[in-house]
């Protein structure tokens, strides 16, 4: 024969007020707490809270009845609220000084200062408390800024991007790449990868995915190494890979072998398109229009669109001609935001596109709607054309170029310098993914997980 245990919480107990007058006792929660002595009990049963009553305190507070003994539980009961406030107020304040803590720490590195610049701000703090608010010494005292809590903090911000940015990745729709490698001031390889990926709603995230030091060779398979790395600790799908941004190094750009070759091998393996293939389209630009000088060409279309629509009279000739000739305008074709939807050929498309195309030019609601959103939000905007919509994801993720990477080698420089030759890399992780990230670090959940400790 077997016997079951009672469960407590299946008696459904509830405090019941009378036992407030009766044996001194409130409710706390899921407990139940006495005046007297502030010993709590566990379950709100009479039984317990009636053999405490009788066994510690009968015998002295019997004594008190009526309006005697509701006054003593009133003022008890101010005991406790005001020993619950001041329980309450240290609670902040150590929370608010673990959280100037962080903030100290965030701003450190932000500017790339040493970790032991803390205890100089906290002098300088210091002699302004003095001066100021001589009271507050004290508590600006508490505030933790040694070089060991700095480094922690630094260590704890970086941490928890990284963990905000792992969120964002697991909704990309599609992401890409831009990459590229220097090394620093002690002669270590520093592989940086930056991320810029989408969500459905065409919210773009931009952020570094990882910096990666690479203390032997920098061949495309140990490049690919150290990139497979970083998409493994995202979580990050290879069929959702469609653009790669590099500069012209032969580890990156080779055709065999090179990191490039070996992502997009990568991508198609597992079931993806091929990736686009981007080699600083900023700077070809630049230097083509450096080199190249069109002058005589766009002085003399200038100047004869301009002849043609100064005057009716020529502008109703000229359109007579392009009918007599059958030329395919009939008429100046001048650059408008909205004439784009009537330009790209339709048959020069894709397959999969032209069809969606042919419907989209003639959809003039769309004009409207492309003048008045940005492009990211009109792309948005086309559910009923999902091939388009994919396009536009496709080429809002891609990197024009590795600027980003260059200017992010900058702050490294100055992040590490020959006076910081022995900065970890961890920290100089964390110092970077601080000075380029678009997020902001949740310092309120990071000071809930912590205690105060007082700085020596």
């Amino acid at each position: 024969m077997s016997t079951k245990k009672r469960k407590v919480d299946s008696e459904c107990r509830v405090f019941q007020e009378k036992w407030t007058n009766m044996y001194f006792f409130v409710a706390q929660g899921e407990k139940c707490l006495c005046l007297i002595c502030k010993e709590s009990l566990s379950v709100f049963k009479e039984h317990n809270i009636k053999r405490h009553y009788d066994s510690k305190h009968k015998q002295t507070y019997n004594k008190y009845v009526g309006v005697c003994r509701e006054n003593k539980i009133t003022n008890l009961q101010s005991e406790i609220g005001g020993l619950t406030k001041v329980f309450n107020n240290a609670k902040n304040i150590n929370e608010s000084i673990v959280r100037a803590s962080y903030r100290v720490g965030h701003i450190i590195g932000k500017e790339v200062h040493p970790f032991s610049d803390g205890e100089f701000v906290k002098r300088c703090l210091m002699a302004v408390v003095e001066e100021v608010c001589p009271e507050k010494k004290s508590a600006f005292e508490s505030v933790s800024l040694s070089r060991m809590t700095m480094t922690r903090r630094i260590e704890d911000l970086g941490s928890d991007l990284m963990v905000q940015l792992k969120s964002k990745a697991s909704q990309f729709k599609m992401f890409s790449i831009a990459t590229d490698e220097s090394t620093d001031v002690t002669d270590i390889a520093q592989l940086l990868v930056f991320i810029r990926g989408i969500n459905n709603s065409f919210e773009v995230t931009e952020e570094l995915a990882a910096m990666k030091s690479i203390k032997t060779t920098t061949t495309g398979e140990d490049l690919f190494k150290e990139v497979s790395e970083i998409f493994d600790d995202l979580n990050l799908d290879w069929n959702k890979l469609t653009a790669i941004t590099t500069d012209g190094a032969p580890s990156m750009v080779g055709r065999h072998n090179g990191l490039v070759a070996r992502l997009r091998k990568k991508v198609l393996e597992s079931n993806g398109s091929p990736p686009l293939d981007i080699h600083c389209i900023i700077h070809q630009q630049n230097l083509c229009g450096k080199i190249l000088n069109l002058d005589h060409v766009m002085k003399v279309v200038t100047k004869s669109v301009n002849l043609i629509r100064s005057y009716s009279t020529n502008h109703r000739i000229f359109k007579e001609f392009l009918l007599q000739i059958g030329a395919e305008y009939g008429d100046v074709v001048y650059h408008s935001e909205i004439r784009w939807l009537s330009r790209v050929d339709v048959s020069t498309a894709p397959g999969d596109l032209q069809l969606e195309l042919i419907e989209l030019q003639c959809q003039t609601p769309l004009q409207d709607l492309f003048r008045e959103k940005s492009l990211p939000d009109f792309y948005a905007a086309l559910d009923s054309y999902p091939n388009l919509r994919n396009l536009g994801m496709k080429m809002t993720t891609a990197f024009a170029s590795t600027y980003i990477c260059e200017q992010t080698f900058s702050t490294l420089k100055r992040a590490k310098p020959a006076s910081r030759a022995r900065l970890s890399d961890d920290h100089l992780h964390s110092i970077l993914r601080m000075n380029v990230t678009q997020l902001e670090p949740n310092i309120k959940k990071l000071v809930s997980e912590k205690q105060h400790q007082t700085s020596h």
